[in-house]
């Protein structure tokens, strides 16, 4: 079994058949997430945020993304999972919080170009 996970070329994670993954709430709300039929169209359990699971299978879904059959470690129920419901680690890293840009000096000034007109981004 190979275990390795990689990134493709639209930088989403890819999992491996026969690794061990964990599940991702996406989002607030319910701490669980639904583990849904082939069809997509019926839940068949509730897995909670942090679930270990197995990746069984995995179908590409084009714009929709690709979803994985996981079954559950803990008691093997089996179903599946769109590709943003599973992540590496147990718990969910923290949110990434943008810096705030950069405050110019006070009384700072773009610089006007040679036809003194500001130049592209300034004031």
């Amino acid at each position: 079994m190979r275990s390795t996970t990689r990134r493709s070329s639209t930088d989403a994670v890819v999992h491996a058949i026969g690794q061990r993954v964990y599940v991702n709430r996406v989002g607030s709300g319910l701490a669980q997430v639904g583990l849904m039929n082939e069809q997509g169209t019926m839940p068949v359990g509730m897995l909670a945020d942090g679930a270990e699971v197995m990746v069984v299978a995995w179908k590409p879904q084009g714009a929709t993304g690709t979803r994985y059959r996981v079954r559950c470690t803990s008691d093997g129920l089996e179903g599946w999972l769109a590709a943003a419901n599973l992540r590496r680690t147990r718990t969910a890293p923290p949110p990434v919080v943008p810096e705030p840009p950069a405050k110019p000096a006070a009384g700072s000034v773009a610089p006007a170009a040679r036809d003194g007109k500001p130049r592209f981004g300034g004031r």
